[in-house]
Parts: structure tokens; sequence; C-alpha cells
């Protein structure tokens, strides 16, 4: 895509003033990508998948308030021998620092996955969660004596003083009497609930409700007595002694509920794994990855309670599931599966991994990748549903707190011409549709288009996003102008204000469209990337389309817009 801005900024005077008008002034800009593929990575980022060989991802953000020597940065880890730890400033550009546990001489054997670490505030100590394997053992030890590996699989529990470690496995006394040591694994579920199976567990997340009660959900790993992988949870009576009295099975493959109906949209999956909690507005949501991680449907899928235990009941498909994963025709993402929440400012983001081979997917190797979630009220639940930005393979804006600009388009009153419905609302509700299930929640115009966003007072702004349709036949191919009414121009402007500065087609990069095929690539928006300045207004106008025609080929006016993205600062 051609880069546009000139490297030394100026503005052209390009229309008389008039009476009672303001002048026009063309504003240079970017279109977001260069032909050398660079782009600004101060205000954006896109999931070039190059942290590679990396899989089950944990993800903790330490301030400096919390760790004066290492605070600042998102801690990452991820599954592998040691359990790699890297950070990062910005959920995107890692620093790989090492090793982050040695586990040789242990109980620990192999199969070392899904780390998960979190801060427990009362001690200072930093509390890594994990599963691994032990060798076999006989009946006087705490080992299985089963020859299956998937009966050998246990949950760890390690601390340290710093988020980088060295981690060391937890030894002592728990709340219950019991003796742990380096030899012992801490939680054994065939002791603790007294039954003569061999209970395997893998993917342990710890999380913690607003009263600071600890709660671990983990895979009960299939084995030779347990034929699918589901969702189990307990409270913890403190960091590291478990409550078996309290664990509670809360998903299963191909059901809505634990023995309910058929979930159709799982009806081929085994696998419910991988599981991650977060909590909004006395809702509990509890996010999981069916499939299996070799399959290109592998994604996040979400089950919701009003209880940390449950019932969980998984969201319809036709509503909201998967919450972060692929339509049969993706081919940008794929095995868009297991996944960490990590708040960033005021914005949640989604750490997840993905198949390296993006088309067509093998499992291995896998990359992070990372985009955004929020909660959008859902008028057939009646509350608040968990939605993902994404999979994403496009330019996305950074966290607001790395870039110092976030998005500002829902401070402005919103006025359209050609509207069909009651859709405008939708411009700026955040929400990206990347589903046929929220295909509904996107703007809708008869023709051609004008959007004025006016806010109540000056806004430095940098960037405009206009986010497309997700369908061919609604998609828009450039933005025909967008115009701002400039009260402060940017640096290196000698004229006077207030003008009415204009950006003229602003293409859709091809990159996000599969014309052969009549797709989208989901989560494409036309860019303009501008010096900063201060407006009062801006007005968007659109009638170019990918496509005047449906796939039938009937004549059809209908443009569709998915988000507006205003990338600005309150002045």
């Amino acid at each position: 895509m051609k880069k546009y801005i000139a490297a030394v900024l100026c503005l052209l005077l390009v229309g008389a003033c008039f009476s009672g008008c303001t002048a026009k002034v063309a504003i240079p800009y970017y279109d977001g990508i260069a032909e050398d593929g660079s782009y600004n990575t101060s205000l954006f980022y896109r999931n070039d998948l190059t942290v590679y060989q990396a899989a089950d991802p944990g993800c903790l953000y330490v301030s400096p308030e919390q760790d004066p020597v290492w605070g600042g940065y998102f801690y990452m880890y991820v599954t592998g021998l040691g359990f790699p730890v890297m950070r990062s400033k910005d959920l995107n550009n890692w620093e790989k620092i090492g090793s982050s546990i040695s586990l040789k001489g242990t109980w620990c054997n192999y199969h070392f996955w899904a780390p998960e670490v979190v801060y427990q505030p009362a001690n200072g100590k930093y509390y890594m969660y994990f599963s691994a394997s032990s060798p076999i053992g006989d009946d006087t030890t705490e080992y299985s004596s089963s020859t299956e590996w998937q009966d050998r699989l246990y949950a760890g529990i390690a601390v340290s003083d710093t988020p980088v470690g060295p981690f060391k496995l937890w030894t002592g006394v728990n709340a219950d009497g019991k003796v742990i040591t380096e030899k012992t694994p801490p939680i054994n579920f065939r002791e603790g609930l007294g039954v003569d199976e061999d209970i395997g567990v893998i993917d342990i997340h710890p999380f913690f409700d607003d009263d600071g009660q600890l709660y671990l959900y983990f895979t009960r790993h299939r084995s030779s007595s347990y034929s699918k992988n589901a969702i189990w949870g307990m409270r913890m009576k403190d960091m590291v002694t478990p409550d078996f009295s309290t664990m509670t099975q809360l998903t299963e493959p191909g059901k809505y509920t634990p023995g309910g109906e058929d979930y159709f949209y799982e009806a081929s999956s085994v696998i419910d794994e991988a599981p991650n909690m977060i909590k909004h507005n006395g809702r509990y949501y509890l996010t999981y990855s069916p499939f299996g991680f070799a399959d290109r449907k592998y994604s996040v899928s979400l089950a919701t309670s009003t209880d940390p235990l449950g019932v969980f009941e998984k969201v319809p498909a036709e509503i909201g599931n998967p919450v972060l994963g692929i339509d049969v025709y993706y081919d940008q993402m794929g095995g868009t599966g297991h996944h960490c929440f990590v708040r960033a400012g005021d914005e949640i983001f989604s750490l997840y991994h993905a198949h390296m081979n993006r088309a067509t997917g093998a499992g291995n190797p896998r990359g992070i990748a990372v985009d955004r979630m929020s909660f959008i009220y859902n008028e057939q639940l009646g509350f608040d549903l968990l939605h993902a930005n994404g999979p994403t393979y496009s330019l996305q804006p950074l966290p607001s707190v790395v870039s110092g600009y976030e998005n500002i388009a829902a401070d402005a009153t919103v006025s359209v011409s050609n509207d069909v419905g009651d859709t405008a609302k939708y411009l700026t509700d955040g929400l990206v549709t990347f589903h046929d299930y929220d295909g509904a929640y996107e703007y809708r115009s008869s023709g051609e288009t004008k959007i004025t966003l006016t806010f109540d007072a000056p806004v430095l702004i940098t960037a405009v996003m206009v986010y497309n349709s997700l369908y061919y036949e609604y998609a828009f191919s450039s933005i025909d102008c967008i115009e701002f009414e400039v009260c402060e121009a940017p640096e290196g402007y000698g004229g006077t204000v207030p003008f009415r500065g204009v950006i003229e087609n602003v293409p859709v990069n091809d990159a996000y469209v599969r014309s052969d095929e009549w797709y989208m690539r989901a989560g494409g928006s036309a860019l303009a990337e501008f010096a900063p300045m201060t407006v009062t207004s801006i007005t968007i106008t659109v009638s170019q389309k990918q496509t005047e025609k449906d796939y039938d080929g009937n004549s059809i006016e209908t443009i569709g817009i998915s988000d507006i993205v205003i990338l600005g600062k309150r002045v």
C-alpha cells in the first residue's frame, strides 16, 4: 500500500474562503503500511507472530509501585522446559529473559505445560501454577503407578520473589498438615478425593475473586479412565492448599452444561481445555478452548455463571461463540486458542497462541498474538457479553497506556445520512465484527453516507480508522473524504485557524480483501494517520464499494461499516 505523507509536513490551500465559510486545506497523511511493509510502531501493532515456537501463554503486568526493580513491564510465561519468560512494554515486542525455573531432580519429569503467575500482595511473592508429568511410581509413593502418562499429570506450584524467578517449587506444610517436598506433587487428586482412579490435570489457572478468595480452574485430561477433556474448578484454602470438597465439573464437551443438552457447535469435539476466568458486573465469564490445539478451529469459547463454581452455561454459537476464533473461510489466522486476559490501563487484552501456518494450520509451530476484548450488552441474553476484536492480522491501535492515544470516538455525538434502521449507534460502540453472530452490530447506509462526529470540546487527534464490513457485498473500497474542523493546526502550519482540513481517497489495504473469493479478511480498516491537530468535528464520506452486486448478481447499494476509531487525547 502506498505511503502518502511527505517527509516534511506541509499543508496546501486547496479551496478559497467563501462567505461565511472557512478555507479548505489538504492534510498529508499515511494510509498505514508503506511499500516496504513498515508502519508506525509507536501507534500500531500487527500480529506478525514474531514470538514463535511458543504456546499456552500466561501473562501479568507488574507496576513500578509493586516492584521497583522489575516493574513497568508485562511478563509472559509459555510452555516449555524451564518455562521461558519474556517481558514487554507494549504486549507486542517481547524481550526474552530466559528460563524461570529449574525442575531437575524434582517430581516433575516431562510435559511442562501452561504456566500462569499471580502476585500475592500479602507476602509480596509471585506464585506460578503449571502442569507436568511425574515418573512412574509404586503403591508406596505419591506417584501414580499407571503406565499411561496422562494419568501422571499433576498440578505444580512454585514461588519467587521476582516475576522473572528463579521460581522454586513450594515446599513446607500446607493448611491441611500435609508435608510437601520437591519430590511430592502438591495437589494429588486421587489422594485428596480418596478415590482409586488416577486424575491427570493440565492448564492450571488461578483466579482471585473480588473478596480475595483464590480459585483454581483446570482441565481434567483424557486418560485410561476418563474419555474427555473437561473444565473443573475448586476453592483454595490458601495459595497452596486445595479444598477438594468444592471440586466441581464446570463444562463437558458437546454439552451446554455438564450432563445437559447437546451443544452442536462442539459436536465433533471431545475437548474443553485451557480455562480462564474474568469477572464483570457480578457475572463470571469462563473461557476455554474446544477442538484441540492442532485443529484450525481451536479457539476461545465462553460459558457464564453468577457463581464462580457454576452452574456455567455455554453461550449459544449463534449468539456469541467462539469469542476469539475463525470462521471456516479465514486464511489470515488459525488455531487461535489457549489464552489469558491481561489489563493494560482501562483496556482488556487477550494474549493467545495461533498457528504459524495461518492458512492450513498444523498445530506446531505456534506463535503469540494479542487482541482487544470488551463487554457489549446483548439484548437476547440480557447481560453484557464478552467480545473479541480479533483474531486480527491487520494494523490495530497499541494499548493507550503505551501510545498515549486512546479511542475517543465514543465521546462524540454522531449524525449520519442515508442510514438504514437504528444502526448509527454501532459506529462508535468499540465492536469490530468478526462473525455472523455480531454482523447485525454494523452500521448500514443505503448508498453514499456522511458521518459526522462532533465533540463538545476540542480534541487532539492523530489518526482515523474506519473498519470495514464483515461482508464483501457491503464492504467499501475507499473513504471518499475525511473533513476536520481544525482549531489548532499541526506543527509547521503557518496559516490561520480555524480551517477545514481535508483528506481524500483513503484506500482499503488490498491485503484485507479476497475479491476472488468474495470475502473480507475481518478486522481491516481504511486508515489515515497524520500529524497531531486539534479539532472539534470530523466528517467521513463513503460511497465507493468493493462490488455493486451481490453473489447472485443482484444490484445492491448498501454500505456497511463495522466501527470507527479516533486516536486522540482530550485537551
